[in-house]
């Protein structure tokens, strides 16, 4: 068994046995192995997420583990939103000031403008919304939801390329990953949200 998440999941339950080797011989790898190999993995959010996903039992023993790696994540990119927010909103400012000062508005002026109001626009739109903390935990078990439980392609059946005419092609329905990207209607379902419904009315 050459999927080393396979060789994970053996530290689950089961009914059936993992420990013995063929013809009563001395099994392979035993779930000692395993664990040993597990502990030397890089502690992170990767590890976190790969026993999550492949050792649940494990995962519930340190349930607070996942969510602290996460968070440490998300507090990094939120402090790097709020300094990005805070910049763009000074460079808009202080170019509102400076043309506030002239009873003209010069080309050069107006191009300052122009670029810092783009700036705080696009800093707005790619903030996440102030209700964020609620929605962290939503989120969280979506994410590792969709990470856990691929959509496989149906097409290349996970391969992310096929076989046309002798020659190895990659498959155009998923792009080369091997799996369906889950659409944006399910993703807000996943965490909860309504999925604004548009109604044509006739006439």
């Amino acid at each position: 068994m050459s999927n080393v998440r396979e060789m994970l999941a053996r530290l689950n339950p089961t009914n059936v046995r993992f420990d013995i080797g063929r013809c009563g011989g001395a099994p392979a790898l035993t779930a000692q192995d395993i664990a040993a190999a597990l502990g030397m993995v890089t502690p992170g959010l990767g590890r976190e997420v790969l026993i999550a996903c492949w050792w649940p039992d494990g995962s519930k023993l340190d349930g607070a583990s996942l969510a602290r790696h996460l968070l440490a994540v998300i507090g990094t990119e939120w402090q790097r939103q709020g300094h990005e927010l805070e910049e763009a909103r000074m460079e808009l400012s202080i170019a509102q000031t400076c043309a506030g000062w002239h009873e003209v508005v010069t080309p050069v002026l107006q191009r300052e403008l122009t670029r810092t109001q783009s700036r705080w626009d696009a800093a707005k739109a790619a903030a996440w919304p102030r209700e964020m903390p609620e929605m962290l935990p939503a989120i969280g078990r979506a994410a590792l939801h969709e990470l856990c439980w691929p959509d496989i392609c149906g097409k290349c059946e996970g391969h992310g390329s096929l076989v046309v005419e002798n020659l190895v092609q990659q498959c155009d329905e998923c792009e080369g990953r091997g799996r369906m990207s889950l659409s944006d209607r399910t993703r807000a379902q996943l965490v909860g949200n309504p999925w604004p419904t548009v109604v044509h009315r006739a006439g």
